[in-house]
C-alpha cells in the first residue's frame, strides 16, 4: 500500500471525473477513505514542493527560441498576404461566393478561416518548442492551472478579436479607428492582434482587445442571471418528481413520469464507464472440446484434471456451451430491429461505453488477488446457473455480466476456483443492491440542477 506502481497523479487522475481514484475509492471503500485519501495526497505534495521541488513560473518560461519566433513570424506575414489576396480578389469580383451566405459573409468567412490557421500554427509551433521542464507547460500538463491557446497567446500571438461572434466592426465612419484609413478590410485594422502577451500589444490593438474584453464581463453579467432563473424554472416544473417504492418515478399527483428512474434504476454516482473488447471473440468465449481445432479446446494444464476430464466427456455439457455462446453472440452482435442500427449492442455497449454498478475487471482482478488458484476449478455448470440472471431484468447488464465472467474466461484467463468464484458473484450481487436508488429521492430536483449547474459554466 501507498507504492505508486506507474503513472503519474494528475488532474485526469485525481480530479472530480468520472472513473478517476476518488470516485473508485468512494465507490469501493466508502467517503471516508476519500476523505483520508485527500488528507493524505495533500500532505504529500505539500512535503514534495516544500523540500523536493519547489515550483515557480517566470518570465523564462514564457519566451520561444528564435527560431520557433520567426517561424511564427513568417507564418503571420503569410496570412497577411493571403487576407491582402482575398480582399483584392473581393474587389475585383472574382471572390466564389460559398453555399448558403452572401458575398460579404463568404468574404469574412474565409479571412477568418486564413487568420485563424495563422494563430493555431504558430500556437503549436511554440507548443513544440517549449521542453518538457517547462514550469508553464507542466501546468498544463498536469490539468492544474491554464491551457495550450493560453501558452500560444502569451509566447505567439493573441490572434482574433471578437466582438459579437464578429470581427471588429466599423464604429466610425467605415473604420474601426482613426488609425486606419476608411474601408481598410485587412486583418489589423478589423482586430488581429498578431504580437504576443510577452511582446506587449500596439495601442491599436490594446483597444480592440479591450473591446473583446468589455464584451466578456457584460456577458458574464449577464449570463449569471439569466442562467440562475432558467434553473429556477426547471426546479419548479420537476420538483415534484421522486422515486416511489416500487422504484418508478412520479409526481404528486401520481403520474407516473418513468417506470424504472434512469431505465435501468440505478443511482448515477456509482456507476461506472464500461466496454468489452469484442475482438477475437469466438477464440476468447467459445469452448469445443470435440473439435479438431485447438484454438476452440480448453488447455489441461490450465485447468484441474477434475474439470478437464468433465469438459472431455460430458456431451450435455458441451450442447449447453454451444447454446450459451450462441446466446452471446445473438445478444451482443445482432441487432433488436435490422432497420434500427442505434439497437445493435454492439454500437451501444462496446463501441460506446455504458454506465454500470460493477466494474467487474476490478472486482476480478481483486478476486484473482486474495484467492490465488494456479488452475480454473469451477464446474462449468456452476458457472453458467450462477450468471445467467445475475443482472436481473437489466438485458445489457446480464450481456456484460456473461461475458465477462464466460466459462472459458473464469477457467483459462482468470483461473478462478470455487471460492474465488463465488466472492466474485457475491461482490456483484452487492454492488448492483448498493447502487440502486433510494426510495424517496428527489429526482426531479436533481435532474433539474444537473442541467442548471453545467449551464451556468457556458460561455
Amino acid at each position: 500500500g501507498g507504492e505508486i506502481m506507474s503513472g503519474i497523479i494528475d488532474k485526469k487522475a485525481v480530479g472530480a471525473t468520472q472513473g478517476g481514484l476518488v470516485h473508485i475509492i468512494a465507490n469501493d471503500f466508502g467517503y471516508s477513505r476519500v476523505t483520508l485519501f485527500i488528507d493524505d495526497i495533500q500532505k504529500i505534495i505539500t512535503k514534495f514542493l516544500m523540500n523536493i521541488h519547489v515550483f515557480s513560473m517566470g518570465i523564462g518560461d514564457t519566451v520561444a527560441d528564435s527560431d520557433t519566433l520567426k517561424y511564427v513570424k513568417q507564418a503571420i506575414e503569410k496570412s497577411k498576404d493571403s487576407v491582402d489576396e482575398i480582399i483584392r480578389k473581393a474587389q475585383n469580383n472574382m471572390l466564389d461566393r460559398l453555399p448558403g451566405m452572401t458575398m460579404k459573409e463568404s468574404f469574412e468567412s474565409q479571412v477568418n478561416y486564413v487568420l485563424n490557421k495563422a494563430r493555431d500554427v504558430s500556437g503549436t509551433s511554440t507548443q513544440k518548442s517549449l521542453n518538457k521542464c517547462n514550469n508553464m507547460k507542466a501546468m498544463v500538463l498536469s490539468g492544474s492551472k491554464g491551457s495550450f491557446i493560453n501558452i500560444s497567446q502569451v509566447t505567439a500571438c493573441v490572434g482574433q478579436q471578437n466582438v459579437e461572434g464578429k470581427r471588429i466592426p466599423f464604429g466610425f465612419a467605415y473604420r474601426t479607428l482613426p488609425h486606419f484609413p476608411k474601408e481598410d478590410y485587412s486583418g489589423k485594422s478589423r482586430g488581429f492582434v498578431e504580437n504576443s502577451y510577452l511582446s506587449g500589444l500596439s495601442p491599436e490593438e490594446f483597444f480592440f482587445h479591450a473591446m473583446g474584453g468589455r464584451e466578456g464581463l457584460i456577458d458574464t453579467a449577464i449570463k449569471t442571471a439569466e442562467t440562475g432563473y432558467i434553473q429556477r424554472r426547471l426546479v419548479k416544473a420537476m420538483e415534484d418528481a421522486t422515486v416511489r417504492l416500487d422504484g418508478s418515478v412520479r409526481g404528486a399527483t401520481g403520474n407516473v413520469y418513468q417506470y424504472l428512474y434512469g431505465e435501468d434504476g440505478f443511482d448515477a454516482t456509482f456507476l461506472e464507464m464500461q466496454k468489452v473488447n469484442t475482438t477475437n471473440f469466438k477464440e476468447t468465449h467459445f469452448v469445443d472440446m470435440f473439435s479438431t481445432e485447438s484454438t476452440y479446446a480448453v488447455k489441461k494444464d490450465v485447468v484441474s484434471d477434475q474439470i478437464y476430464k468433465l469438459l472431455c466427456s460430458d456431451i450435455e455439457l458441451q450442447k449447453i456451451l454451444y447454446d450459451e455462446y450462441d446466446w452471446l453472440v445473438r445478444h451482443v452482435f445482432d441487432s433488436y430491429n435490422p432497420e434500427d442500427e442505434s439497437q445493435n449492442v454492439v454500437n451501444r455497449l462496446y463501441r460506446n461505453a455504458l454506465a454500470f454498478p460493477c466494474n467487474l475487471q476490478r472486482i476480478i482482478h481483486n478476486a484473482i488477488n486474495m484467492f490465488y488458484s494456479p488452475v480454473g476449478d469451477v464446474s462449468p455448470y456452476f458457472i453458467l446457473e450462477a450468471t445467467k440472471d445475475l443482472g436481473g431484468t437489466n438485458e445489457l447488464l446480464n450481456v456484460l455480466i456473461r461475458t465477462h465472467l464466460s466459462v472459458k474466461n473464469i477457467l483459462t484467463v482468470y483461473k478462478l476456483d470455487l471460492n474465488g468464484f463465488n466472492w466474485v458473484v457475491e461482490a456483484i450481487k452487492d454492488k448492483i443492491m448498493s447502487s440502486r436508488v433510494a426510495h424517496n429521492e428527489m429526482v426531479g430536483t436533481l435532474a433539474a440542477q444537473s442541467v442548471g449547474e453545467p449551464a451556468t459554466q457556458m460561455t
